[in-house]
């Protein structure tokens, strides 16, 4: 696998041997330096603020239990569990652009739609 062009990490990871690791190897480390640190090294702050949104994401992927324990034992189907998960999240993060105030909400409105549906049809006997 080709080395990413960045590394983020917290300032727990903030070590000269993975520095100079990441560097030979091609990648820019994005670590924030130790306060006890006596040689402070250059890090991109805009790049490390990113980091957040990949982390919310992780965490948001792992309020599925399914997710978060792993229950299926081919990769195949795992990753297929992420993309549900990441699809469902998507889709409910847009309902509110949508103009609902809430989950629920947009919920109640398509089992109230539903419920109307399915009375203008007639079963077939």
């Amino acid at each position: 696998m080709p080395p990413s062009r960045l590394c983020a990490a917290d300032t727990a990871y903030d070590s000269n041997a993975l520095r100079n690791f990441l560097i030979k190897r091609g990648t820019q480390p994005v670590i924030p330096n130790n306060p006890t640190r006596k040689n402070i090294q250059p890090f991109d702050p805009e790049a490390y603020k990113r980091r957040n949104i990949i982390e919310r994401t992780f965490c948001r992927l792992k309020d599925w239990r399914r997710v978060a324990t792993r229950y299926d034992k081919l990769a195949t189907n795992f990753v297929a569990t992420c993309y549900i998960a990441a699809i469902f999240i998507w889709w409910a993060n847009s309902v509110s652009t949508l103009g609902f105030d809430s989950f629920r909400e947009f919920r109640n409105f398509f089992r109230q739609h539903l419920r109307m549906s399915a009375k203008k049809t007639t079963p077939i006997c």
